[in-house]
C-alpha cells in the first residue's frame, strides 16, 4: 500500500469530523446566551447548586465539541510506522466508517443535549427522562455497530484491539477480537437494557458505567486471554519440533 493512500483516508476522516466539529460549535454558540443567561448563580436555579448549574453550562456548551476535538487530536498526532501503515489497508473502509460514524453520532446527540437546557421546569420534567432514554438507546446501539466492526479487523496496531501478544500472532489476533466483539456485543445489549432501567433505580449514569466499565473489562480479559493463548500456541510450536 503506498503511504499516500493512508494520508488520503485519514484527510477524508479529519473533514468529516472537521464539519462535525463546525456544526457542534455553531450549536453550541447558538445555544450558549439562553444556557449562561437561564444558569446564572443570581437566578432561580431550582434545586441546583451554584457549583452545579456553572457545571451544567460548561458541559452543555463544550462537552461534545472538546470529545470530538480529543478524537482528531488522537487522528492527527498518533504515531503510525511504515509498517502499520501496511498493516491497515485491509481494515482502512472499516475505520473510515467507524470514525464517520462517531462524528455524525455526536452531532446528532448535541441537539438533544442543549434541549435538556431549554426547557422549562415543566417540560424538563416531563421530557427530560425521556430525551435521556432516546440517547442511550442511540449509545448502544452504536456500541453493536462498533462491536460487528471491530471483530473483523485484521492484525494491527491501530486498529481492533491490540495487545502485545495477538500482533505477534494471526491465531491469537482472531481469537482475541472474536472475544472483543462479543464482549462489546453483551454490552451493548446491556447498555440497551439499561436504558430502561436507569428510570426505574433512578440512577442516570447507569449507562456510561456500563459501556465505560464493560469496554475497561472486556480489555482487561482480552489482554489476557491474549497472553494465555500466545504462549499456549508457543509451547505447541516448540512440542510440535520436538517432535519432529
Amino acid at each position: 500500500m503506498e503511504v499516500s493512500e493512508f494520508n488520503k483516508v485519514k484527510r477524508k476522516i479529519l473533514i468529516v469530523q472537521s464539519i462535525a466539529l463546525l456544526l457542534l460549535i455553531i450549536m453550541s454558540f447558538l445555544a450558549y446566551p439562553y444556557i449562561w443567561s437561564n444558569f446564572d448563580c443570581n437566578k432561580d436555579i431550582g434545586k441546583l447548586t451554584c457549583e452545579q448549574a456553572t457545571f451544567a453550562k460548561y458541559f452543555a456548551v463544550l462537552f461534545t465539541p472538546l470529545l470530538l476535538v480529543s478524537i482528531m487530536a488522537i487522528t492527527i498526532f498518533f504515531p503510525v510506522k511504515e509498517r502499520e501503515k501496511e498493516a491497515a489497508k485491509p481494515n482502512l473502509k472499516r475505520l473510515t466508517k467507524i470514525m464517520n460514524t462517531l462524528a455524525i453520532f455526536l452531532v446528532i446527540v448535541q441537539p438533544f443535549n442543549l434541549s435538556l437546557y431549554f426547557m422549562t421546569k415543566e417540560m424538563f420534567n416531563r421530557f427530560a427522562d425521556d430525551i435521556l432514554t432516546g440517547v442511550y438507546i442511540l449509545m448502544s446501539l452504536f456500541f453493536l455497530y462498533i462491536a460487528n466492526m471491530t471483530g473483523k479487523m485484521s492484525k494491527s496496531l491501530i486498529s481492533g484491539w491490540p495487545t502485545p501478544w495477538n500482533l505477534k500472532s494471526e491465531f491469537v489476533w482472531e481469537k482475541t477480537q472474536r472475544f472483543m466483539g462479543f464482549a462489546l456485543t453483551i454490552v451493548a445489549i446491556l447498555c440497551f437494557i439499561g436504558a430502561f432501567v436507569w428510570r426505574i433505580i433512578d440512577y442516570p449514569m447507569l449507562v456510561p458505567a456500563i459501556s465505560i466499565g464493560g469496554m475497561i473489562v472486556a480489555y482487561i480479559i482480552s489482554f489476557i486471554l491474549s497472553y494465555y493463548l500466545y504462549q499456549q500456541e508457543k509451547l505447541y510450536q516448540e512440542n510440535s519440533k520436538n517432535n519432529g
